[in-house]
């Protein structure tokens, strides 16, 4: 009897030996499997884009469209601004650019008139050279035929009237040159000055076409100021952080609020520099939001940070000085999520909650 109950307590004690063994190989092979194929860490967090909505122009502020934290649709009105003064720089806009078209026009007519009596006074120097020619012709003839008739006097072959008759002519004749080369130069003078003008008066065209040209830019910008009178929603998302009130007066550039897109969230996660070496981008990811424990999402490594989250510090360790005391670096991830099915579960989701992240590096 002793025998068989020193045999049954030795099997029993082999049997725990042996179910602990399996026990603790088995848990072995777990936290292998599961801990050395994947890196995890709870230093992350959900991101998304933050959009500030500015003013673009200087006005009053009307109405305000939205209640603080209300979903709205990209394009949906947000603040109504006042338009009078808004309207009104439109209307002196255009009133300034009728006013260059017409200064335009009148620079045209004046200059096409300069240019046409430029070429009449051009005209008129080319035929005073024809006069002229003409005039020292005659003048020259007359001149000899003097000549002939004095040679004829001194011999008695013509009277002293005749004489006389002929040097009257040439001296009318010298007298008509004289007033054709006069003629001349101030037609001349005429010309070179209506060709000033007429050069003038095109450089006066080119100076109101620039003016009509800033007008029409000044136009387009007091119609998109009047347009930006209706400040509108960039995307679809949580509207917050109201900063303004009806009533007040706004400048261009102030900030008004701000609209959190629940579209296109991603989680920031700071891993250990020593878990770098298994983690690669396209990676699966399983994600654990602290404030949703039952929601399981899903997500891909899509990118590493430049460099570690201490480099973008705002005071960044310097090793050089002081005592080095070794500390393991961050770097941070882009995990982008996968869509959810449940759209009422993903408007839950905001940027800057708290997660846990792991990465699957099998």
């Amino acid at each position: 009897m002793e025998t068989k109950s020193g045999s049954s307590k030795k099997s029993r004690k082999t049997l725990i030996i042996v179910i602990v063994v399996v026990l603790t190989a088995g848990l072995g092979l777990y936290f292998w499997l599961s801990g050395g194929k994947s890196e995890s860490t709870d230093n992350a967090q959900l991101d998304g884009n933050i959009l500030t909505v500015r003013s673009s122009v200087t006005a009053y502020v009307n109405r305000i469209c939205f209640k603080d934290n209300q979903y709205v649709q990209k394009g949906d009105t947000l603040i109504l601004l006042d338009t009078v003064v808004l309207f009104a720089r439109v209307q002196q806009a255009k009133a300034a650019l009728a006013n260059a078209r017409s200064e335009k026009r009148v620079s045209g007519s004046k200059a096409g008139a300069s240019v046409l009596n430029a070429l009449a006074s051009k005209k008129l120097a080319e035929s005073n050279d024809a006069a002229i020619t003409a005039a020292r012709a005659q003048v020259d003839r007359l001149q000899a035929d003097y000549v002939r008739s004095q040679k004829l006097f001194n011999i008695k072959g013509i009277t002293q009237q005749q004489l006389e008759s002929d040097r009257t002519e040439l001296q009318l004749a010298e007298a008509q040159l004289k007033e054709t080369v006069d003629k001349q130069r101030s037609a001349l003078t005429t010309a070179k000055s209506q060709q000033v003008n007429a050069r003038s008066d095109e450089a006066q065209i080119g100076s109101a076409e620039a003016l009509v040209n800033q007008r029409i830019a000044e136009l387009r910008v007091a119609q998109e100021d009047l347009r930006h009178a209706s400040v509108i929603a960039p995307c679809a998302g949580l509207v917050t952080k109201r900063s303004v009130q009806a009533g007040n007066y706004i400048s261009a550039g102030q900030n008004l609020c701000a609209i959190v897109s629940q579209q296109d969230l991603w989680v920031s996660a700071n891993v250990k520099e020593t878990q770098l070496k298994t983690i690669r981008i396209g990676q699966p990811v399983e994600i654990e939001v602290d404030a949703f424990p039952d929601m399981d999402l899903e997500g891909e490594v899509i990118s590493f940070g430049g460099a570690t989250g201490a480099k973008f510090a705002l005071m960044p360790p310097d090793n050089a000085t002081g005592n080095f005391v070794k500390v393991v670096q961050r770097v941070p991830l882009r995990i982008a999520l996968k869509p959810l099915k449940d759209t009422a579960a993903s408007k839950m989701l905001l940027p800057g909650l708290s997660t846990h992240v792991k990465i699957k590096t099998d």
